[in-house]
């Protein structure tokens, strides 16, 4: 079982793609952190493969409800991994999955396809997910108008431990019912919604208009109608046909009142 985590603080001054706006530096009026989840054997721990590609939405869905019970901001998630407050970006999220170290001794079977016949066998994998939240930000500091700070939202608290200490007590408990269940997304936690349910409830892209540009430079325009079990973006194009979504950036647009012409949110 995938069971403790490990928490690397960030400071200012130093580099991050997590942070919302265009820009990589971090400015001091952002809040960095990392989160690392060491890794399990895959084959004993019973966490299922799709259930990687659910951590950094749980790290948003967890983030999301700590800035509405401590900072009561009415934050969002945006799909994929942005958190939004009054259609303006807070918050940005990156995961990445890292293979954990060979196992001593061990050579890979036919149970465990992480490496091939006759190679040191690896022990599952673990995950590093990064959050960066703009904190103190003021409007002429940020890097695009479509961001916004919890300072400008008017969050009822800006201190930066107080918000750290009760994001990762958030994320442990969601993290730990998610394990629990197997990394299975559609599977109740603790009694209550599952994770894709508290998803679907946190999730601004829902129901909006939206741009979806995906790997190669394609792009979609139409209405986000779903959230499929995968994690997965449905969108529905003019035409009535709903897509899946599984990778890329999605923008929030709106249509002006009075030709109809379709801008960012």
């Amino acid at each position: 079982m995938i069971s403790s985590i490990l928490v690397f603080p960030g400071a200012s001054g130093t580099t991050s793609g997590t942070t919302s706006g265009t820009t990589s530096g971090t400015a001091a009026g952002v809040a960095r952190g990392t989160v690392g989840l060491p890794p399990a054997h895959p084959c004993e721990a019973g966490f299922a493969p799709t259930g990687y590609g659910w951590l950094s939405i749980l790290a948003g869905v967890s983030l999301c409800e700590t800035l509405h019970t401590v900072a009561e901001v009415p934050a969002e998630l945006k799909w994929p991994n942005d958190v939004i407050v009054n259609g303006r970006k807070v918050a940005g999220i990156l995961a990445q999955v890292v293979p954990g170290p060979a196992a001593t001794g061990k050579t890979a079977t036919t149970t465990a396809p992480t490496a091939s016949a006759g190679q040191p066998a690896q022990v599952g994998f673990g995950v590093v997910i990064g959050v960066g939240v703009n904190v103190t930000l003021e409007r002429d500091q940020l890097p695009t108008d479509r961001a916004t700070s919890l300072l400008l939202e008017g969050a009822t608290t800006l201190d930066r431990n107080t918000l750290l200490a009760a994001y990762l007590n958030r994320f442990a408990a969601r993290y730990r019912d998610f394990v629990a269940v197997g990394g299975q997304a559609e599977a109740s936690l603790t009694g209550g919604p599952s994770l894709l349910e508290l998803t679907r409830q946190h999730m601004g892209t829902l129901g909006r208009e939206v741009r979806a540009e995906l790997p190669g430079g394609d792009m979609l325009h139409g209405t986000a109608v779903g959230l499929a079990a995968d994690g997965g973006l449905e969108l529905r194009d003019d035409a009535g046909k709903v897509h899946h979504v599984s990778a890329g950036d999605v923008i929030h647009l709106r249509r002006t009142a009075g030709d109809g012409t379709v801008k960012y949110a």
